[in-house]
Formats: C-alpha cells, structure tokens, sequence
C-alpha cells in the first residue's frame, strides 16, 4: 500500500487562450476564453496522483475570499483528503495570471498569497511522525519550495528527518522566485531529501 502526502503551494491559475501580441499600454485586447484552473506544485501532483489510484492527502493554505473557496471545493470534489488544507483570514490564495501570447513562451504575473503562512502545523506533524505501519509505502512530497517562507528554517530540516524516521520517503520540488541565496536556505535541508526536482533553469 503507498499513502502520499502532498504539501506545498496552492494556485488558482486565471489563463488566457493564445492572443496575438502583449496590449499597448491601456489597450484592451480580446481573447477566445480566459479560464480559472487550480494549479500549484502540491495540488498539480495531488491530482495526478489521484488519477493513478493513489490514496493522497493535501495539506496547504488558502485564503478567505472567492479564489479560495474556488481552491477548496476543486480539491473537495476530486476524492482528495482535504483535512489539511487551512485557511489563512484576510489573505488571498496563491494567484496567478497566465499571459499566453502565440509562438512565444507563457508570462506570469503572480502573488504568493496565504502560502507565505504555510507550516507544518501539531496536526499535520502527528500525522507525518505517527509509528509506521507494517507494509506501508509513504511518501511525502514538499512542492513549492523557495514560496513557502515559513519553511525556511531549521524546523523544517528536523521534520524532513523526523519523516524519514518514520518511514517517508521525502520528496522536494523548489520554484525560482525572485533573486535570493537559494543554495544557502536548501542546504540545511538537502541531507534529509531522498529526491529533488528542479527543472532545466533551476
């Protein structure tokens, strides 16, 4: 049997179909559809993982407006265990905008919203640190890393070793964001990773 956590970064994506060209300044320009998705590193694997018929429990935060309740019944209506996703009062979600131009990479403009509050809370702890049972594969994936402020300290590399202790086995997939010592906020964190994913650039 393998249980999966999956924890991290939670988006409501708003994208536009392909346009022709970036909008001059105060033009308005017309697309086909524009669309609102949930996405986010820990929800993006959280699915995936459902549809390969892997028992998977989300643990992220979201906001308390509209966005959020987006955000909480997509992942209600999946067959996700959602007991762990929080919400974080007077916050957003983690938003973005996907600007899709024809024959040209995406652009994203984007907010970090109620992940900045995002930690490993007594509940999701107890769960991580709980007696292994016998025959049980489990795996903790951490996405979004590098947008998760809240996790860049030593706590977070003691619960990653207290996890692998455990039994988990610790995944991690950092995001780039903004220009920051990354190499020095992951290595108190690296000895405790069985796996991580970075893409080309990072």
């Amino acid at each position: 049997m393998t249980t999966c956590i999956c924890s991290g970064i939670l988006f409501a994506d708003v994208a536009c179909h392909p346009i022709s060209r970036i909008p001059k300044a105060g033009e308005l320009l017309k697309t086909e559809k524009i669309e609102l998705n949930l996405g986010g590193c820990a929800a993006n694997v959280a699915f995936d993982l459902v549809r390969l018929g892997v028992p998977v429990t989300l643990a992220g935060k979201v906001g308390d407006d509209a966005l959020s309740d987006f955000i909480v019944r997509s992942v209600s209506e999946s067959g996700l265990n959602s007991d762990y996703i929080e919400r974080s009062l007077g916050h957003c979600p983690g938003t973005a905008i996907h600007i899709n131009v024809r024959n040209e990479d995406r652009r994203f403009i984007c907010t970090t919203g109620a992940n900045d509050d995002f930690v490993f809370d007594e509940k999701l702890v107890r769960l991580i640190t709980a007696k292994p049972q016998i025959a049980e594969r489990k795996i903790l994936y951490l996405g979004g890393f590098f947008m998760l402020q809240k996790l860049e300290n030593e706590q977070t590399a003691q619960l990653l070793r207290q996890a692998q202790e455990a039994g988990w086995i610790v995944v991690l997939d950092v995001v780039l964001y903004g220009e920051r010592p990354y190499w020095e906020i992951l290595k108190p964190v690296l000895p405790y990773v069985d796996f991580i994913l970075p893409n080309e650039h990072e």
